[in-house]
């Protein structure tokens, strides 16, 4: 069976979207709209408001309604969208991406290239992880990349990430396997897709920030 993800990520404008606060915060549940106005900066929230639209854009290609007052974020787990797909949204300096998945369970995590050294890396990797970055055969970021993407899909925090092992076409973790993906994202970024199907189907697209406001669909 094929899992079908839709994923989209959009650069994060500088300046604070007043469209997107209008737009998002009073359809958010109360709590989550409270964190994001208490954050300081405006591409802080910029950032957290464009993860929630692309979430309602992958969404809609995917066939699903979106309700955000239908998001969950537990203390201790995944934010989840009751009654919709499985998702995971990532943010790291200027860029955010959300990837949703029409089954199965996803992971997704971006960071800078260059952003995490071997030194930072060393500490979740194991003896022989770290001779593959030490040969080359991969970068120190897409290491931690691809660990935070599979802790991000089954919802541990990142505690969990020395205990991701890494393997020729995937990762284990908890006795779990899980597949991998490298995702092309713009110049200076890194980005991997983690999920629970070994056969995937993959729509990647860019968006331009300002069209994530009106949202994509409304009840």
């Amino acid at each position: 069976m094929t899992q079908h993800v839709s994923l989209h990520y959009a650069a994060v404008p500088s300046q604070l979207a007043e469209s997107l606060e209008a737009e998002w915060l009073p359809r958010l549940p109360p709590p989550k709209a409270a964190a994001i106005r208490r954050l300081r900066l405006a591409a802080d929230r910029n950032a957290s408001l464009l993860g929630i639209a692309l979430l309602a854009a992958a969404c809609a290609e995917l066939g699903t309604e979106f309700d955000p007052a239908a998001l969950e974020y537990p203390g201790d787990g995944k934010p989840q969208l009751r009654g919709g797909p499985d998702f995971s949204i990532s943010h790291t300096r200027g860029l955010v991406a959300c990837a949703a998945a029409a089954s199965g369970r996803v992971g997704l995590d971006i960071e800078t290239s260059g952003s995490v050294t071997a030194r930072v890396a060393g500490r979740i990797l194991s003896t022989e992880e770290r001779a593959v970055v030490e040969r080359g055969a991969l970068s120190s970021t897409d290491a931690w990349v691809i660990k935070e993407a599979v802790v991000k899909l089954t919802g541990r925090g990142i505690g969990a990430l020395q205990l991701v092992a890494l393997q020729a076409a995937g990762a284990t973790l908890g006795g779990e396997r899980y597949w991998l993906e490298s995702v092309e994202m713009p110049d200076g970024y890194v980005a991997w897709l983690a999920s629970d199907h070994a056969t995937r189907q993959v729509a990647v697209h860019a968006v331009d920030a300002a069209a994530t406001a009106p949202l994509p669909m409304r009840r």
